[in-house]
């Protein structure tokens, strides 16, 4: 049996579009995006952590709505009660967005 060949298209419409800037910027993006997952298992150990030792000491941090909130320097840190939700927040920058 005879091997066919692939047929030979080319031309507007049919060839895939190649932008050299958004090839490099799309390799540059995945290359971050990669260094931040890496990092993504160490992030959830860590706050696992922080939760437990929210947890830990709720007796002494528990507001009148349930959440947990802790303040240290110009950090907050919040733990929303229900299904919990961690956020630590810079208050300065919260302010210099006012």
């Amino acid at each position: 049996m005879a091997k066919q060949s692939e047929l030979k298209i080319e031309g507007t419409g049919v060839s895939p579009v190649r932008i050299a800037e958004v090839d490099r910027l799309a390799e540059a993006y995945v290359k971050e995006r990669d260094k931040r997952l890496k990092q993504t298992p160490k992030e959830v150990v860590a706050k696992g952590k922080l939760i437990d030792a929210l947890h830990a000491n709720a007796d002494k941090i528990r507001q009148p709505d349930g959440s947990l909130v802790y303040r240290y320097d110009e950090m907050i840190v919040t733990l929303t009660a229900g299904k919990e939700q961690l956020k630590v927040k810079d208050i300065e920058k919260e302010e210099e967005d006012d």
